[in-house]
């Protein structure tokens, strides 16, 4: 970018984005409960009938989003911590390798207790 300033800025992209992002979420979340009611589950493609091809692939594509947006996702907590993992046990001797495996490890692992997160968020909400 060649201005980062304006990244942040009030009609930045960061918040323009943001914005979007938030009113999509909004009016999916609408509009599922105006077709579900109370029988709406905690994904509304748990709510699609399973044996709709159209509901199938709709999932598969959210499976394949999250598959591929996880790893960028985890790009800020890898640039935290990689600094401290160089200073404690660097320098290395094969620095990329390292790297990729510092950063397929950490994904990975993430990846193993995202499954309790729902219990975690329940958790921390019960003393606010």
């Amino acid at each position: 970018m060649k201005q980062p300033e304006q990244f942040t800025r009030r009609f930045g992209v960061l918040n323009i984005g943001m914005t979007i992002v938030t009113c999509l979420l909004v009016i999916m979340g609408f509009l599922g409960y105006l077709k579900y009611g109370d029988n709406v589950q905690g994904s509304l493609t748990l709510n699609l009938p399973q044996q709709d091809i159209l509901a199938q692939a709709v999932q598969l594509t959210i499976c394949l989003g999250i598959l591929f947006s996880y790893a960028l996702q985890m790009y800020v907590p890898i640039e935290i911590l990689w600094p401290h993992v160089l200073k404690r046990w660097g320098p290395f001797k094969y620095s990329s390798l390292t790297d990729i495996i510092f950063r397929s490890s950490l994904v990975l692992i993430t990846c193993k207790y995202v499954t309790y997160l729902s219990l975690c968020v329940a958790y921390v909400s019960s003393f606010d």
